[in-house]
């Protein structure tokens, strides 16, 4: 076996364990056969769940848990989500725009959780965000600027650092620069951060 496809089947080894029923996967393993002459076959998947689908389950009847108002069964089936992907921050942070997005800061806390303390800058972003939607637009304002000079550039983020300025009171210089970026990055979001939610 060559060093290429016995790296090949590595890969798609990981991607079956992580994952076995998604797309990526199949094709994956098509493009291995058709490559490689089939030297390695897709393993015949598994019943039960990957860990992703289990937790998007959990985190759909948090979502409706958190609609009935009822705080102790969100908190339970979040915490449930959290943990099925607590290694896989894009989820985390999905978790986290939704439930900010809604207006459940409090969840959208418990799921950016296990991201505490790590300096990537999607997730002091979302740290950013989080403070905004506490109401501590000041304190919000150093991370999301920490993020942005970092280079994360999601619309989200910018519009909340416009709004996390103007709320803690900047003279407005680093808003027109943000709008500027974001308008040239993003023409649709070009009037984010113009309301003060």
């Amino acid at each position: 076996m060559t060093p290429v496809v016995a790296a090949s089947l590595m890969i798609l080894g990981r991607m079956s364990d992580h994952d076995p029923r998604s797309p990526w996967t199949a094709l994956g393993w098509r493009n291995h056969a058709l490559f490689f002459g089939g030297k390695g076959q897709q393993p015949v998947v598994p019943r039960e769940e990957p860990p992703v689908a289990s937790s998007r389950i959990h985190f759909a009847k948090a979502l409706s848990a958190l609609a009935r108002a009822d705080a102790e069964t969100a908190r339970v089936e979040l915490q449930r989500a959290i943990e099925l992907v607590r290694e896989q921050p894009p989820f985390l942070l999905d978790y986290f725009d939704v439930l900010l997005e809604r207006n459940h800061p409090g969840a959208a806390g418990q799921a950016l959780s296990p991201l505490e303390g790590q300096q990537a800058p999607a997730a002091v972003a979302a740290r950013g965000r989080l403070l905004l939607a506490q109401g501590r637009p000041g304190q919000g304002v150093g991370l999301l600027q920490q993020a942005w000079e970092a280079g994360f550039r999601d619309p989200r983020a910018g519009g909340d650092f416009i709004r996390a300025l103007r709320q803690s009171g900047d003279p407005g210089n680093r808003i027109v620069r943000i709008k500027q970026e974001m308008k040239r990055l993003w023409p649709s979001a070009a009037e984010a951060g113009s309301d003060d939610r």
